[in-house]
């Protein structure tokens, strides 16, 4: 039932990037900071719901996905841009997905610095950052708390994503976003309870800026009629990793403790950053070519 949920769940969560998509396009930011700010009363919610029954979250999550089973009965699609889903449809727009990341080398290299980076912050917000807080000692409520003023930070720090993007080149975003990411897990053997949550919190923000910013470069680089489908197929990428390797960060975190990996990981991440930069960006040239002319409008 477990692996059923999990596997709905993300589903579920995929549906929205047409959605994303659009947002994007006409904001440049997305939707996250309304979703943030919805997922922080669900923070808060959930810490009290579990300490009445530790069950009782996941059994009210499961009533509220039902009733938005049988409410999306009633909805009708547009018949323009409408396309029934079959497993053919899904390797096709996967494909197309795949063949618009890769259309050109500048391309590439966009994709292969953000792909990088975004496996790290995956599993930093998938499953590090809730460990992490169990290991700092946080109890039930507190872990509400904390999941909701992350959620919070989030939001308000995904609105400041089209001030950043008109003063900043997006390659010194994405280098000072990991940057900021990397320092807070790579101390967080070294503190405790109070500043540890403040570095999960602090990390919420990176984490929402830099989905802003995958969206807007794809968006600005793709037909929109390929927007969502190049999004999702890059969603797709990002989590395989972690899909792939959870069963492995899951052991090494019971034998190395959270917070030893938190920072083990944040090294491979600053190392990686560092890699990354000279090998894709060694000329000047190629450097500017990432400047905020790629995303502002």
């Amino acid at each position: 039932l477990l692996w059923v949920s999990a596997i709905s769940s993300s589903i579920s969560k995929n549906r929205w990037l047409p959605g994303r998509a659009s947002l994007a396009s006409l904001t440049g930011t997305g939707p996250a900071p309304s979703c943030r700010t919805w997922g922080a009363t669900a923070g808060v919610l959930g810490g009290f719901l579990y300490l009445i029954n530790p069950g009782l979250p996941f059994i009210i999550t499961g009533i509220l996905q039902f009733i938005g089973i049988i409410v999306t009965l009633w909805l009708k699609e547009p018949i323009i841009d409408s396309v029934r889903f079959s497993f053919i449809n899904f390797i096709i727009q996967n494909k197309q997905g795949f063949k618009e990341l890769t259309r050109s080398p500048i391309i590439k290299k966009y994709v292969l610095y953000l792909l990088s980076i975004a496996i790290f912050l995956v599993i930093t917000y998938e499953v590090l950052d809730d460990v992490l807080a169990v290991e700092y000692g946080y109890l039930a409520t507190q872990l509400g708390m904390l999941a909701a003023i992350g959620a919070l930070f989030g939001a308000l720090t995904s609105s400041f994503t089209p001030y950043l993007t008109k003063r900043f080149s997006w390659l010194h975003l994405v280098i000072a976003l990991s940057i900021i990411t990397s320092a807070t897990l790579i101390v967080s053997p070294l503190v405790g309870l109070g500043i540890g949550g403040i570095l999960i919190i602090i990390r919420e923000g990176p984490h929402a800026i830099m989905e802003n910013l995958t969206s807007i470069i794809i968006n600005k680089h793709t037909e929109s009629k390929y927007r969502a489908t190049t999004l999702s197929t890059f969603t797709m990428i990002q989590s395989l990793p972690y899909a792939l390797l959870a069963f492995f960060i899951g052991v090494a975190m019971n034998l190395l403790t959270a917070k030893i990996f938190a920072a083990i990981l944040g090294v491979i991440l600053l190392l990686l950053l560092f890699f990354l930069h000279i090998i894709l960006f060694r000329k000047s040239s190629t450097a500017n070519d990432w400047d905020q002319r790629h995303y502002s409008s």
